[in-house]
C-alpha cells in the first residue's frame, strides 16, 4: 500500500492543479446537491464532528512525515510523505467504516441517516487526504525539515515507572466511570446499544490485528477504548444529572462513535510510528519512546481542536449537542493523554518484544498488510532510486 500511495502524491503533485480543479467542482457540486436530501439537522451532528476529527489527524499525520524528510525535492518529499504516512490514514478511515454501516442496519431513521452521511464524510476525508493535500502541498514553498523527535520526557517517566502509573491511570478512569449506571435516557430506543458495541469491537479487533500483525496489541488498543468510553459515559451521566435529569436517547451513541474515531486514529499512528521505529532498526523500547515522541503533536492538536468544538456545542443550548460537549471533551482528553500518552507506555513496556506476538496460522488468515511501516516503500526506493 505504501507504494501505491508514494505513486498517487506524486501524480498528484506533478499534476496538482487538475487535482485541485476537481476536487472543487466536487465541493461545488456537493454545496448544490446535499441540500436537496432534506436530512435531519439532528442526525449530521455526528458526521460534522467526525469530519472535524479526521481532517485534524489525517493532515497532521501527512504534515508531521513531510517535515520528518529532508530531501531537497519537493514533490518528492510530498511523495515520499504519502507513502509513510497514507497507509495509517487509510488504515484508520477504514476503521470507522464498519460501525457506520452497523448504525446503517438498525433501521431507524435518525441513525441509518448518521450512519451513511458518516460513512460519506469519512471516505471523502481520507479520498482528499492521500489526493487533495499533496497536490496543495505542491503549491506551497519548501521549508527545511525539522529533526524528528524522538524523545519525550513525560512517555520516558511513565516507561520508567510502568507498574504504578498503570495502576493510578486505571484507577481514574475507574472514578470516572462510576456514574455510567445512573446514565438514564428519555427513551429505551438504544437496547441496541450492547449488541451494537460488542460487534463493534469484535470487528474493530480484527481490523487493528490486520493492521498491527500482532494479537496483544489489537487486544490492549481495543482495551483502552472501552476504558475511554466507560469514562466519557459515566462524566456524560453527572452532566445529565445536572440539567433535566433525561439524556436523548442516541447520545451514548454518540459519544461512543465519536471517541471510538479519535481513539482508532491515535492508537493507528502511535503503531505506525513504532512499527517505523522497529523498521528502522531500534530495540523495542527505544521504538516505543520514538513513536510516542512523533505522534504526540498529532494527538495534541487533535484534543485542543475538539476541546474547543465542545465549548461550541455547549454554547449552541441545544438539548442534544449541549450535553454531548462535555462528553466529547472528556472523552477525547481522557483518551489522549491518559490511556493513549500514559496507559499505552505503560503496558508496552511490561510485555516489551511480546507484543508483537502473532501466530503463524493467524498470520496466514489476515489477508490485507497495510504496511504501516513503509517497509515496501523503503525496499522500492532502494531499487528505483
Amino acid at each position: 500500500m505504501s507504494v501505491t500511495l508514494y505513486g498517487i502524491g506524486a501524480y498528484c503533485c506533478r499534476h496538482r492543479g487538475l487535482v485541485a480543479a476537481i476536487w472543487l467542482a466536487v465541493l461545488l457540486a456537493a454545496c448544490v446537491v446535499v441540500p436537496r436530501f432534506g436530512l435531519d439537522p439532528r442526525a449530521l451532528a455526528l458526521p460534522w464532528i467526525l469530519a472535524l476529527v479526521v481532517a485534524v489527524d489525517y493532515g497532521s499525520r501527512i504534515l508531521t512525515a513531510l517535515r520528518d524528510d529532508p530531501s531537497p525535492n519537493r514533490n518528492e518529499t510530498i511523495a515520499r510523505a504519502m507513502g509513510a504516512a497514507g497507509p495509517s490514514v487509510v488504515c484508520a478511515a477504514m476503521a470507522v467504516f464498519p460501525p457506520m454501516l452497523q448504525l446503517v442496519m438498525t433501521g431507524q431513521d435518525f441513525l441509518v441517516t448518521a450512519g451513511l452521511t458518516t460513512f460519506a464524510v469519512v471516505l471523502v476525508a481520507m479520498i482528499a487526504a492521500v489526493t487533495l493535500v499533496p497536490a496543495l502541498l505542491a503549491f506551497t514553498t519548501p521549508r527545511s525539515a525539522r529533526r524528528a523527535r524522538t524523545e519525550s520526557r513525560w512517555v520516558a517517566f511513565v516507561m520508567s515507572h510502568p507498574v504504578p502509573v498503570l495502576a493510578t491511570g486505571t484507577a481514574l478512569l475507574a472514578v470516572m466511570a462510576l456514574g455510567l449506571g445512573d446514565l438514564r435516557l428519555a427513551q429505551a430506543e438504544t437496547g441496541f446499544l450492547p449488541l451494537y458495541l460488542v460487534l463493534m469491537l469484535m470487528l474493530t479487533y480484527q481490523h487493528l490485528a490486520m493492521a498491527f500483525r500482532s494479537v496483544l496489541l489489537a487486544i490492549i488498543s481495543v482495551a483502552g477504548y472501552l476504558l475511554s468510553i466507560a469514562a466519557t459515559l459515566g462524566i456524560l451521566a453527572v452532566v445529565v444529572s445536572l440539567g433535566d435529569d433525561r439524556a436523548h436517547p442516541l447520545l451514548p451513541v454518540i459519544a461512543i462513535i465519536v471517541v471510538f474515531g479519535v481513539a482508532m486514529d491515535h492508537q493507528i499512528f502511535l503503531g505506525a510510528g513504532i512499527r517505523s521505529a522497529l523498521a528502522d532498526g531500534l530495540d523495542p523500547e527505544a521504538a516505543v519512546r520514538t513513536g510516542f515522541a512523533r505522534s504526540r503533536p498529532v494527538m495534541a492538536v487533535s484534543a485542543l481542536v475538539l476541546t474547543v468544538v465542545s465549548l461550541v456545542l455547549v454554547a449552541g443550548g441545544k438539548p442534544l449537542t449541549g450535553m454531548l460537549g462535555p462528553g466529547i471533551a472528556a472523552g477525547v482528553l481522557l483518551d489522549v493523554f491518559v490511556v493513549r500518552m500514559t496507559l499505552m507506555p505503560a503496558v508496552l513496556t511490561l510485555l516489551g518484544p511480546r507484543v508483537w506476538w502473532l501466530p503463524r496460522p493467524l498470520e496466514r488468515t489476515l489477508a490485507l498488510d497495510f504496511d504501516l511501516e513503509s517497509g515496501k516503500l523503503r525496499d522500492h526506493l532502494r531499487t528505483y532510486p
